[in-house]
């Protein structure tokens, strides 16, 4: 009898895992190749973007409410990554993508967003469209393409202004 319980539970946990992987994996619309290619997406864990990008390097910021990883991209539009992680959660909740010279940051976002749905040349995708537990943002600020969610935890929680 215990080895049935044992069994469920491992079952119910690799259930849960594979359920919340899928919904992340609907985000990948909204995201650039780079980084759909290395499948981190926002709310991943601090883990799985260690597992899962070889080359990130902490920058040991001192913010006390985040981490801040580094990882250079091999990518025709995009040179490096910045991921943000939660330090009360331990999640992604922003990556900030840097153009490589002589790539227009608002004509890829364009093409990969559609035109802004927001003020100041923003998106808002929220959570009945985006099946998600947040809204993800998306916002271009000089020769970077932002994408955000108000994660619980996070900075952004209390949503963007």
């Amino acid at each position: 009898m215990k080895l049935f319980k044992k069994l469920s539970i491992l079952v119910l946990l690799l259930s849960y895992t594979s359920i919340q992987a899928q919904s992340l994996q609907q985000q990948k619309k909204y995201f650039p190749k780079a980084i759909t290619k290395m499948k981190i997406f926002l709310g991943s864990t601090e883990q799985e973007l260690l597992n899962k990008c070889d080359n990130c390097v902490d920058q040991k910021t001192e913010e006390s409410f985040r981490r801040v990883y580094l990882s250079n991209l091999d990518d025709k539009e995009f040179q490096s990554a910045i991921f943000y992680v939660s330090t009360s959660t331990a999640e992604v909740y922003e990556i900030i993508l840097t153009a490589k010279d002589g790539i227009d940051v608002n004509k890829v976002a364009n093409k990969l967003l559609g035109s802004p749905n927001v003020e100041n040349n923003e998106w808002r995708f929220f959570s009945d469209k985006t099946k998600q537990k947040f809204t993800m943002a998306m916002w271009v600020f000089k020769n970077k393409l932002v994408i955000a969610g108000d994660i619980q935890g996070s900075e952004w929680e209390k949503g963007f202004e």
